[in-house]
């Protein structure tokens, strides 16, 4: 999300606050939000549905979804070009805004 923030609204960027967390042993954690966020649990279709509207206003979001997960990543992005967008599993949908 913070990529696509910084070539598509480069003036929001800043407004999500992104920070790098540091473990113990100097280890970097980034970029997390220092913002508060809120989950919502919802079934596959409100997630759908909600990742469609986020994506006809304008609003920033990334989606999370059962194909990218497992083998590798070429098999991954081969697995969602072969994937028709209402057979794709949504695990969930972070949305800025």
């Amino acid at each position: 999300m913070a990529a696509k923030a910084t070539t598509e609204q480069p003036d929001l960027l800043r407004k999500m606050s992104f920070l790098a967390f540091s473990d113990a042993d100097d280890g970097s954690h980034a970029p997390i939000s220092g913002l508060s966020l809120v989950v919502l649990e919802g079934r596959l279709s409100w997630v759908r549905r909600l990742r469609e509207q986020a994506d006809a206003a304008g609003v920033p979001f990334t989606d999370f979804i059962a194909e990218m997960t497992g083998d590798t990543y070429a098999e991954q992005l081969d697995r969602m070009k072969t994937t028709p967008e209402p057979a794709l599993d949504y695990y969930g949908v972070a949305l800025f805004g």
